[in-house]
């Protein structure tokens, strides 16, 4: 009986974590090799073909883009699995909708209906064992009635399978062999982004482009601790490194030490960095105050004739937020040393990222915010109005009390307050 089996396997975390991301400049490794694999090296390209010219939002930004590489989206792949299984051509797509919910559907013109069977626990909020399809509009629709889980997601993982069946097509495995950074990277095609960053310019597309260039398998991402990795088959070479030089800075701005082992897992593999990258830092205690303030801007206008009239010449919006890390010496955590890494890299006026929910990497827009000519519906792959969820694009505040004050010194666990002020940009 044909169906189409899809294995996504289970988030590392469903708790909700906050980060923050500095910006991600890597304009002076351009056309340096940064590793190789086996005899193949991995070679930046010129600052010409980088997203502005090398200066990414954020790190997860360079390394993947916040979308998935020609073909691996999800919907690119379901209509591939689909026909390659013996089904004929259709418009399968995996999105997620207003309610902020995970769906599968398929023009009626093309299915007539179809059933979706989910295992138990998967990350998706799907039904189990079987949920038949509903029509809404042109197409047969199976909508999860639950929340979908943020962070990152073992595609290889078995026992969390969802497989779609019209009666009449049999289909074949999804992906087995990756990790992804998150659902919506997943869900994301090449192009599908809310802030121009495409994944043809991230680490991945060069790594795939000179290793795997035809299934285009090896993921980069960031896991829940701030420590970046990357995934690929077994039949792909690991990644090494030079001792010193442009590839010794590269290796260090990512957290890896070069000395670490990869990970065998069946036909996958996973290389993950020693070290926190400096780049990133998760707040694992969460935010303990987060104030969000929208200001409008207004002008006056005096008229020739000596009244007045006033106009609206835009709006801004500051976040004001507070955490709390613990020092040097706490033996189980080492925020401290993290947040010392991390702050150069936000002074007041520089770029920060900040993800509400470590693992959505949708750009998050309030539907009040959304007065900039745009038509941008309220949830995509791209944006969410969900609140708390998502990331937000700002900078530090110029002239803001935001404070990185963390005494290290001292052999005690110290806890350390700090506060910040961002300003989010359109």
């Amino acid at each position: 009986m044909p169906a189409i089996i899809v294995v996504p396997g289970s988030a590392f975390s469903s708790r909700s974590i906050p980060a923050l991301l500095a910006r991600c400049d890597v304009y002076q490794f351009a056309t340096e090799t940064l590793f190789q694999r086996g005899a193949t090296l991995v070679t930046l390209p010129s600052t010409a073909n980088l997203y502005d010219g090398g200066r990414y939002p954020d790190l997860v930004s360079f390394l993947n883009g916040y979308g998935s590489q020609l073909g691996q989206s999800m919907t690119e792949a379901l209509n591939a699995d689909w026909v390659s299984g013996g089904g004929v051509p259709a418009t399968w797509e995996v999105g997620i909708n207003a309610s902020d919910r995970i769906y599968v559907r398929v023009l009626t013109s093309e299915i007539a209906s179809f059933d979706l069977q989910c295992s138990a626990g998967g990350p998706w909020g799907f039904a189990s064992p079987v949920t038949a399809s509903t029509t809404d509009g042109l197409y047969q629709v199976v909508t999860a009635p639950d929340a979908w889980e943020r962070g990152n997601l073992d595609l290889w993982a078995t026992g969390q399978t969802f497989t779609v069946n019209d009666g009449s097509t049999f289909g074949g495995v999804y992906n087995v062999d990756v990790t992804v950074h998150s659902l919506p990277v997943a869900l994301r095609s090449t192009s599908d982004s809310a802030d121009g960053v495409y994944s043809t310019d991230s680490l991945e597309q060069v790594d795939n482009d000179a290793n795997d260039n035809v299934f285009r398998r090896i993921r980069w991402g960031i896991d829940t601790t701030g420590r970046v990795w990357t995934s690929y088959p077994a039949a792909i070479s690991a990644v090494t490194w030079s001792g010193g030089g442009v590839s010794a800075s590269f290796r260090r701005l990512l957290g890896f030490t070069g000395q670490e082992v990869p990970v065998v897992l069946g036909s996958r593999v996973m290389l993950a960095a020693t070290y926190r990258t400096p780049l990133v830092l998760v707040i694992e205690r969460g935010l303990t105050r987060h104030s969000r303030s929208l200001r409008s801007i207004d002008g006056v206008v005096e008229l020739s004739d000596g009244r007045a009239r006033g106009r609206h010449v835009g709006h801004s919006i500051t976040h004001e937020l507070e955490f709390t890390v613990r020092g040097q010496s706490a033996a189980e955590n080492d925020e401290g040393q993290v947040i010392a890494a991390w702050a150069p890299y936000v002074g007041r006026g520089q770029p920060c990222t900040l993800d509400f929910t470590w693992g959505d990497s949708r750009r998050a827009r309030l539907l009040e915010t959304m007065a900039d000519g745009y038509d941008v519906p309220p949830y995509t792959t791209g944006y969410t109005t969900e609140p708390l969820a998502g990331r937000v694009v700002a900078r530090v505040a110029d002239a803001s009390t935001s404070s990185y004050a963390v005494r290290l010194s001292g052999a005690r666990v110290r806890s350390e307050s700090i506060s910040m002020v961002l300003v989010e940009e359109p």
